[in-house]
């Protein structure tokens, strides 16, 4: 079930999990870390056996100064990767999407530098911008 969600966003981050209690809270932690970005909600689809990756996620976007529109959604049956980023593009409500792996940091400048070249009417998928942008967890 989805949680509720603030005012429209520029960009929705979607990120496809299954077992990510041990990662998703430095991904979330990266997003709230975010400097000079757009409105962005984050769109969290797992679809692990337990909920030990909602709770990780949740537990890593506190209410208050940075806390982050973020969107929890839980799919009852295993999803693969490509299924889980379908279900959160769906359910996400910004003209933008960008997928994030649960496994991976972005950035600081992820959402700012994706905002910026979308206005100059870029389209960022190349091997150098992402190594730039996002980096593994491990």
């Amino acid at each position: 079930m989805a949680e509720p969600r603030r005012p429209s966003p520029e960009i929705s981050v979607v990120v496809p999990c299954w077992r990510s209690e041990t990662t998703i809270g430095r991904c979330i932690a990266a997003l709230r870390a975010q400097e000079a970005a757009p409105p962005f909600e984050v769109v969290v689809v797992d679809s692990s056996p337990d909920e030990g990756t909602v709770l990780a996620a949740r537990a890593a976007n506190p209410p208050g100064p940075g806390e982050i529109d973020l969107v929890l959604d839980r799919a009852a049956d295993r999803l693969f990767p490509g299924e889980a980023r379908n279900r959160g593009v769906a359910l996400s409500r910004a003209p933008w999407i960008l997928f994030l792996d649960s496994d991976c940091l972005a950035a600081s400048d992820l959402l700012a530098t994706a905002a910026r070249l979308r206005g100059a009417g870029a389209v960022v998928r190349s091997e150098e911008h992402t190594s730039e942008l996002q980096s593994p967890c491990n």
